[in-house]
């Protein structure tokens, strides 16, 4: 089946939460948080907005988002569960950068760390 959102909404397949905790617990579907960090799978091609201004997506498909917890209507299709929610309602985009990249030993804090990367990361994306 093919759905293709419409009027600034997008479709996101939320990513698997974890199963195993660090100490080698498994963790039952009962007690599992969903995740807020998604894929995108559509995005609408673009739309007239309220303000009469034309409006392209600000996601592709493919991109890692991160949304708030409540957010989107739960569908399912082809057996699969999606999440249909506005564009607007994404917090941010997120990229391949993960904590273990971070040296710790260079004699910076962890702060210092996470300010340089978000730094790295930003200059990226906007470049």
């Amino acid at each position: 089946m093919i759905f293709i959102p419409l009027n600034g909404h997008i479709v996101v397949k939320r990513t698997s939460s974890e199963k195993v905790t660090r100490g080698g617990i498994v963790l039952p579907d009962s007690s599992q948080k969903e995740s807020q960090i998604g894929t995108v799978v559509a995005v609408y091609n673009e739309y007239v907005d309220e303000d009469g201004k034309t409006r392209k997506p600000r996601v592709k498909p493919g991109d890692t988002v991160l949304f708030p917890k409540y957010e989107g209507e739960g569908i399912e299709l082809d057996g699969e569960k999606l999440l249909v929610m506005k564009d607007t309602c994404i917090r941010g985009l997120i990229h391949g950068y993960e904590f273990s990249a971070i040296p710790a030993a260079n004699g910076k804090s962890y702060e210092q760390n996470m300010q340089e990367a978000a730094r790295a990361a930003y200059a990226e994306a906007s470049s």
